[in-house]
């Protein structure tokens, strides 16, 4: 799969939810919470398709809005660069090997990936590769950028929840108190 499953719970949220801080807060609050992120896609479900140009050809990437902890939440590791940083300026991002393969890059140095927005995106990683589609498919390109919370087009519409060893039953009813709170006429 390329992250780490073990512990790992998805929420998922309708395309008008925009309560994300106050989520945050509730989370941030729990014991049983390790770690979390919330992201605009998770592995096996990638809505954007990012087309870049690269000599002649165009390559596809699977691409994903999420907050700086994603990396951290999901394990997985970063091969080269760095991760990301809640002190970044919201325009960087962080490809797969399969990515930087396809690209052909040899180097990350002032490398930017330009699709999805205008002057595009500062590339300061390259990560292991991951599932970005179903399992019986081949891995594919990906690209995760930093959530701009000032661009409407890219809601953070998933929480992945890495929880701590412990009771799953108790841990599941906290988590259903939250989303209670937040989200109360979503079952």
């Amino acid at each position: 799969l390329g992250f780490n499953k073990e512990h790992l719970v998805r929420l998922n949220f309708s395309w008008t939810f925009k309560n994300q801080d106050a989520l945050r807060d509730k989370l941030r609050q729990l014991p049983e919470v390790e770690k979390f992120t919330l992201t605009s896609g998770v592995p096996g479900r990638i809505h954007l398709m990012l087309g870049v140009a690269n000599n002649d050809t165009t390559v596809m990437f699977n691409g994903l809005y999420a907050d700086a902890d994603f990396f951290r939440t999901m394990g997985i590791g970063i091969d080269d660069g760095r991760d990301f940083s809640h002190n970044d300026n919201k325009t960087v991002c962080i490809i797969n090997q399969e990515g930087l393969k396809q690209f052909g890059l040899e180097s990350l140095d002032g490398r930017r990936f330009d699709a999805g927005r205008k002057g595009g995106y500062e590339i300061i990683g390259v990560c292991h590769d991951f599932l970005v589609d179903a399992m019986y498919k081949k891995v594919a390109p990906a690209v995760i950028m930093l959530k701009d919370e000032t661009e409407d087009y890219n809601r953070l519409r998933y929480a992945s929840i890495l929880l701590k060893p412990g009771n799953v039953g108790l841990q599941m009813k906290e988590l259903e108190k939250v989303w209670k709170s937040i989200i109360p006429d979503e079952p």
